[in-house]
């Protein structure tokens, strides 16, 4: 059982902070769609299990496509694979794109799970980072989508950003949480390479978030999603009981997964290969074999920094058993050694096979995670 993604690449424009690859350009739309189904029908012949458990549809913003060409990409992807009958399927919405008619339609196709690109509910936050929706119609667009019955809801929310105080933080937090979504998302505003925001601040027009603030307002998020009865399943990632991301937590737990249309990236155990970051260049890949896309053969370290990356970003964390089983003995050693020389303070134990990160110590993961990382097999 496998999950799907699918890209999509299109944008009104290019948000501040994004690395994602997309375009703001209608001409590049034209013929896009039929070409992805032309890429969903070809993969199914060559991807060795047709059973999907989620489907994912990201962007870019999915948002912006029509709504008889999102029922007609899940219709495709329904006519050769085999979806579960509780299939998770997650369309990506931006507020400004939400109407009653849309999410009907949407509903209709098959969609089951919105993901809402909330962000802010600070005005000149939203401009700052190049959103095109208001805090209002953010706030209208989640109350238009459960009165359309949606009743798996998740909504991505920013912080770390410069101007954003830690009351202003916290009240934001307070009246999103208020609205009860099954599920959200919080991310630091990270500088990326080649991004608005980087070239920016290289300019020095822009400067980077004070990192103690960072820190303050991760405390926050912790402290209020907690009291307000959500799990902290994953660093950045947060639910009610029985809402996490199934299509996220497979990708946490090394699953295999196919992905689709332009810069989309598939994994099948052993090897990772990627789509090329431009739409001419991939549709002429549609139709030929998997074995066109560029690809990398995964080593075992490759593979056993993957897990480790992974599953400690994760309230389950790493098994050492499965450690064991996938890896060997000498990873199993490397692994045992260095958490023994964490545990005390940064991991805990689960049970008598699994270690993760405590919760508190989240804000460290990166520090943590680099002592198990493995450059080479001479540490082992």
């Amino acid at each position: 059982m496998t999950g799907l993604y699918i890209h999509i690449p299109f944008c009104k424009s290019k948000c501040l902070y994004c690395n994602f690859y997309a375009v703001a350009s209608k001409k590049l739309a034209q013929g896009f769609v039929e070409a992805l189904l032309q890429e969903i029908e070809t993969r199914s012949h060559q991807w060795k299990d047709p059973h999907l458990r989620t489907v994912y549809m990201g962007g870019g913003t999915p948002s912006l496509l029509l709504p008889g060409d999102i029922e007609n990409i899940l219709d495709f992807i329904k006519r050769y694979f085999i979806l579960e009958p509780s299939c998770e399927i997650t369309l990506e919405a931006n507020p400004d794109d939400i109407s009653m008619q849309n999410l009907e339609s949407w509903s209709k196709a098959g969609i089951n799970r919105l993901s809402i690109g909330i962000q802010s509910q600070n005005e000149t936050i939203l401009k700052f980072l190049g959103r095109h929706h208001t805090a209002e119609q953010a706030l209208e667009a989640y109350a238009m989508a459960r009165k359309a019955g949606f009743n798996n809801i998740s909504v991505d929310l920013i912080y770390g950003i410069q101007g954003l105080n830690n009351e202003e933080w916290e009240n934001a937090l307070l009246k999103i949480l208020s609205l009860e979504p099954e599920h959200f998302s919080c991310y630091a505003l990270t500088l990326e390479e080649k991004t608005p925001y980087d070239f920016q601040v290289k300019k020095g027009k822009l400067s980077l978030p004070d990192e103690e603030l960072v820190a303050q307002q991760y405390e926050i998020l912790q402290e209020i999603s907690s009291h307000k009865g959500y799990i902290q399943y994953e660093i950045s990632n947060f639910c009610l009981p029985g809402y996490y991301s199934r299509h996220n937590t497979a990708y946490w737990q090394g699953i295999p997964y196919l992905g689709l249309g332009p810069s989309a990236h598939s994994y099948d155990g052993i090897k990772r290969w990627w789509n090329p970051s431009c739409i001419e260049e991939w549709k002429k890949l549609t139709t030929l074999d998997i074995g066109a896309c560029p690809c990398e053969i995964l080593t075992s370290i490759n593979q056993y920094n993957e897990y480790i990356i992974t599953s400690l970003r994760t309230s389950w964390g790493l098994s050492i058993s499965h450690i064991n089983k996938r890896f060997g003995e000498k990873f199993t050693r490397h692994t045992l050694q260095i958490a023994n020389s964490l545990t005390s303070i940064y991991l805990k134990k689960i049970g008598t096979d699994r270690i993760a990160i405590k919760s508190q110590a989240y804000i460290l993961a990166d520090c943590i995670l680099e002592r198990f990382i493995l450059m080479d097999d001479s540490k082992i």
